[in-house]
């Protein structure tokens, strides 16, 4: 699940966001309810988190939604370290963070390479997908950041499928990762309800 809109995400001043420890917006609560209704029936257990703010309180804002007790934080599902490009808005500096994406050994100012990332990231799915296969009773909620999301298919491919730069999940949507009969994982859009979508007449990734 990607975490609720922050007032970075605003499209009409988009600012990256990278490590920057923000908080969610007003209009966040909503939305997140949305998908926790949309999760009433799926059996969730466990949510673990992104240690960032924004993470955090939509995982708490989720847990109260779905009677979960306890959350897991951890820096495996942090989206990558922009340096000092976080903060910065989007209609300038969006070039150079897909540059560095575009370079991935290459590190911005203070952040980490996209490589790096990605190395990080997949170490934690690698766990999710360990607990999907030794305890499927387990339905775990990860709660993430766009990034982490747009590049799920490229590491459950191993690198054949492209990271997608925009569309959904927008803020607060969900998807379902899963083991198929056959072994393989997938990764399956979850329907908003009545066709309703968080984005992109409201929100857009950058």
């Amino acid at each position: 699940m990607r975490h609720g809109p922050t007032p970075f995400n605003d499209p009409a001043h988009e600012t990256l966001r990278g490590w920057t420890d923000i908080g969610l917006a007003p209009e966040a609560r909503p939305l997140i309810a949305k998908t926790a209704q949309a999760l009433q029936t799926a059996g969730i257990t466990h949510i673990v988190h992104s240690d960032l703010e924004r993470a955090r309180d939509t995982a708490a804002q989720m847990a109260e939604h779905l009677g979960i007790k306890q959350l897991w934080p951890t820096m495996g599902l942090r989206p990558w370290n922009s340096g000092e490009l976080a903060g910065q808005p989007v209609a300038v500096y969006k070039p150079e963070l897909i540059f560095y994406a575009r370079h991935p050994n290459l590190a911005p100012q203070s952040g980490e390479t996209f490589n790096t990332f990605l190395a990080r990231w997949n170490q934690m799915l690698n766990w999710l997908q360990a607990k999907a296969v030794q305890l499927p009773h387990y339905k775990i909620l990860a709660v993430t950041h766009s990034r982490n999301l747009y590049s799920l298919a490229h590491l459950l491919t191993r690198g054949r499928a492209p990271i997608a730069v925009s569309g959904p999940p927008y803020p607060a949507e969900a998807v379902k990762f899963s083991q198929t009969p056959s072994g393989t994982f997938q990764v399956e859009p979850l329907p908003p309800l009545k066709g309703e979508t968080n984005g992109p007449s409201r929100y857009r990734r950058a």
